[in-house]
Protein backbone atom coordinates (compact mmCIF):
# COMPACT_ATOMS: atom_id res chain seq x y z
CA UNK A 1 0.00 0.00 0.00
CA UNK A 2 1.41 3.18 -0.73
CA UNK A 3 1.94 6.44 1.31
CA UNK A 4 -1.24 7.94 -0.75
CA UNK A 5 -3.31 4.82 -0.50
CA UNK A 6 -2.48 5.40 3.62
CA UNK A 7 -3.51 8.87 3.85
CA UNK A 8 -6.93 8.13 1.84
CA UNK A 9 -7.97 5.12 4.16
CA UNK A 10 -7.40 7.38 7.50
CA UNK A 11 -9.11 10.38 5.94
CA UNK A 12 -11.72 8.12 4.80
CA UNK A 13 -12.28 6.25 8.48
CA UNK A 14 -11.36 9.00 10.47
CA UNK A 15 -14.73 9.07 12.38
CA UNK A 16 -14.21 5.51 13.18
CA UNK A 17 -10.74 6.47 14.41
CA UNK A 18 -11.65 9.36 16.69
CA UNK A 19 -14.12 6.67 18.55
CA UNK A 20 -11.22 4.09 19.26
CA UNK A 21 -9.01 6.54 20.63
CA UNK A 22 -12.14 7.98 23.07
CA UNK A 23 -12.49 4.31 24.12
CA UNK A 24 -8.66 4.38 24.98
CA UNK A 25 -7.59 2.18 21.76
CA UNK A 26 -4.59 2.87 19.51
CA UNK A 27 -6.43 3.39 16.63
CA UNK A 28 -3.88 3.14 14.09
CA UNK A 29 -2.20 0.26 15.51
CA UNK A 30 -5.94 -1.39 15.49
CA UNK A 31 -7.13 -0.34 11.96
CA UNK A 32 -3.46 -1.62 10.16
CA UNK A 33 -3.11 -4.41 12.80
CA UNK A 34 -2.95 -8.05 10.83
CA UNK A 35 -3.78 -10.18 11.36
CA UNK A 36 -7.30 -8.91 13.40
CA UNK A 37 -8.28 -10.21 16.92
CA UNK A 38 -12.12 -11.01 17.66
CA UNK A 39 -11.37 -8.26 20.42
CA UNK A 40 -10.32 -5.82 17.86
CA UNK A 41 -13.53 -6.54 15.63
CA UNK A 42 -15.31 -6.23 18.90
CA UNK A 43 -14.25 -2.61 19.53
CA UNK A 44 -14.25 -1.36 16.09
CA UNK A 45 -18.20 -2.50 15.59
CA UNK A 46 -19.10 -0.60 18.99
CA UNK A 47 -16.96 2.21 17.59
CA UNK A 48 -19.04 1.90 14.11
CA UNK A 49 -22.39 1.68 16.01
CA UNK A 50 -21.02 5.13 18.10
CA UNK A 51 -20.10 6.61 14.75
CA UNK A 52 -23.80 5.54 12.93
CA UNK A 53 -25.52 7.68 15.88
CA UNK A 54 -22.78 11.13 15.80
CA UNK A 55 -22.46 11.04 12.16
CA UNK A 56 -25.22 10.03 10.32
CA UNK A 57 -23.98 11.62 6.89
CA UNK A 58 -21.14 9.75 7.02
CA UNK A 59 -22.56 6.58 8.54
CA UNK A 60 -24.64 6.94 4.62
CA UNK A 61 -21.79 7.51 2.50
CA UNK A 62 -19.62 4.33 3.80
CA UNK A 63 -22.33 2.20 3.59
CA UNK A 64 -23.42 3.59 0.00
CA UNK A 65 -19.49 3.06 -0.85
CA UNK A 66 -19.81 -0.68 0.82
CA UNK A 67 -22.43 -1.51 -1.69
CA UNK A 68 -20.48 -0.48 -4.70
Amino acid sequence: MSTQEYKDRVMAWLPLMMELELMGVDPVKEMFQEPMTIESIERSYVALSRCKDKYPKWYGLMNEYARL
